[in-house]
């Protein structure tokens, strides 16, 4: 097909997202992407709304109630959240006493934790288009239980 004549992204993103809809247990966020992103997270929609809290529990009742409430608006479409929908959250308590005893810093804990589970960019691989990060995390079937936790080496101040 001639390019001049081919649709635009902007025609092709909502047409392909309304055939696919219709298939049953399929969510599917396709976008168009901008040539430039200016500040925000990456996102599957074109706006985004951030809740946060320091209370795990009310963070995630807050967020089931307002995804409960978008989904009832008709002018709103493609709702959904980042949050893990069918896991327990785990709250972890530190022992600075403890931690400190065996030349563990608070910095070091909290570095080492972000470093296994939220996917760090290692680097970025350029095409004649876009750009896509690579990342770095514990492998996804490691973060699954608590237990994975005693697999996790955080370096001392002393280097070991």
């Amino acid at each position: 097909m001639d390019p001049s004549k081919r649709p635009t992204a902007t025609v092709v993103v909502p047409e392909i997202t309304r055939r696919l809809s219709g298939i049953p247990g399929l969510s599917v966020y396709l976008q168009n992407p901008p040539a430039i992103r200016v500040g925000g997270r990456s996102s599957k929609a074109l706006y985004q709304y951030t809740l946060q809290s320091s209370d795990i529990n009310a963070l995630y009742a807050a967020a089931a109630k307002m995804v409960a409430a978008l989904h009832m608006l008709k002018t709103v479409t493609d709702v959904t959240t980042d949050l893990p929908q069918h896991q327990t959250p785990t709250v972890l308590v530190r022992s600075t006493q403890r931690a400190s005893s065996l030349g563990i810093t608070p910095l070091s804990l909290e570095n080492s934790l972000a470093e296994a589970y939220n996917e760090q960019q290692a680097s970025t691989i350029y095409t004649p288009t876009n750009e896509y990060m690579g990342g770095a995390e514990v492998e996804p079937n490691a973060q699954k239980d608590v237990s994975d936790l005693e697999n996790l080496y955080i370096r001392t101040s002393s280097g070991h």
